[in-house]
């Protein structure tokens, strides 16, 4: 990412903390949302055992390739220019995908994707390259084919990814463009003690950078297409994938590699407040000086692929994108209600996408990017 683009998101952020604290001193609401991500679909070709997209969606009920770009567009109406990060499901499973990004470029939004890497080849990634993103990222859950298929529910899965993230690095330097390609690592019970392996994979694959995240609790059972595939005994999801108290002084020592391999130089985005509060994430404990109102109302915009927006994945739509403008949505009285309770709300989000960042944090993240071209 450009240090343009990355000015310019610099300054959305800085003036979205502003109208928060207008907000939550006064009551008056001159927010706008500023963290935008799009969920294109609930299809998948991957069956990751803690997956919170259970595929149980019919997909002929999602919006259609027209219906995004309306939406889009709605979205420039209330915000002007602004960066949107794709996922799914598979966001390539939709052939219109990159059409979607270049549509994007075309008019002044700065797009995004993160894909699981199966779907890309030698036609798709020109295509994804060319559509101008300002990142590209995939998930890659272990160094290892072992780690990572076992996790992901697919034999070749980690194969596909890393030539996935070669080719994209190849095309990206043949166009002449400069976005950052991330490595996103969910970190579970499968991969804790491979996690210090990760940071040179990064490198020998040639990507930017990595970003880790701790696993959720989002459901109480494992995908059964997962359980299947490794053929584990229990069904339970924290029986599969959460670091328990049996493991609690292995992600102490695990933490504290990753922090000295940051210190060390090594490509990873997380803070190191990020990281120190994994262990807080795992055991449930709250820690210290962490008494911050919940602020996803008054910056959260999470598009649904049967366009239902969202603040946040736990709380209840705010309106519908097929039915309203965004304006409509966030501007109405039924999201200014939610946004009001949400500001009470008491859940724990420490290493997430609803996660609070500090403006220097979130320009210490901005930075590295920088470094790391």
């Amino acid at each position: 990412m450009d240090v343009k683009s990355l000015a310019t998101l610099g300054f959305h952020h800085a003036k979205n903390h502003m109208t928060q604290s207008i907000y939550l001193s006064s009551g008056v609401n001159w927010t706008k949302p500023i963290t935008f991500c799009g969920l294109v679909t609930h299809q998948c070709n991957l069956n990751c055992g803690f997956c919170f997209d259970r595929k149980d969606v019919d997909p002929s009920k999602e919006m259609s390739f027209e219906e995004w770009k309306r939406a889009l567009l709605s979205i420039k109406d209330l915000v002007g220019g602004y960066f949107i990060s794709f996922s799914g499901g598979e966001v390539m499973l939709m052939k219109w995908f990159p059409d979607l990004l270049r549509f994007c470029a075309d008019n002044g939004i700065k797009g995004g994707v993160l894909t699981n890497g199966t779907a890309i080849n030698d036609v798709t990634a020109p295509r994804l390259v060319g559509a101008d993103p300002f990142e590209i990222s995939l998930s890659i859950d272990g160094p290892t084919a072992v780690v990572h298929d076992r996790i992901r529910g697919r034999m070749r899965a980690f194969e596909m990814v890393t030539r996935a993230v070669r080719m994209f690095r190849q095309e990206r330097d043949r166009q002449g463009r400069s976005f950052p390609i991330i490595i996103r690592c969910v970190i579970n019970a499968i991969n804790l003690k491979h996690l210090a392996d990760m940071p040179r994979l990064v490198k020998e694959i040639g990507a930017t950078a990595i970003v880790f995240q701790p696993v959720h609790e989002i459901a109480p059972n494992v995908m059964p297409e997962w359980q299947k595939f490794t053929k584990a005994p229990s069904s339970g999801l924290k029986d599969n994938f959460w670091i328990g108290s049996e493991q609690a002084e292995l992600l102490e020592s695990k933490v504290a590699e990753l922090l000295a391999l940051k210190a060390a130089g090594a490509p990873i985005m997380n803070t190191e407040r990020d990281l120190e509060l994994l262990s807080y994430h795992f055991s449930g404990e709250k820690p210290a000086n962490m008494a911050r109102t919940c602020t996803v109302a008054l910056r959260n915009f999470f598009i649904q692929p049967n366009g239902d927006v969202q603040f946040c994945h736990d709380w209840p739509a705010i309106g519908n994108l097929r039915q309203q403008s965004a304006k409509e949505i966030w501007r109405g009285p039924h999201a200014e209600d939610l946004r009001r309770q949400s500001l009470h709300c008491e859940k724990q989000c420490l290493v997430n996408c609803s996660a609070q960042r500090t403006l220097l944090e979130k320009a210490s993240m901005a930075i590295h990017l920088l470094k790391e071209g």
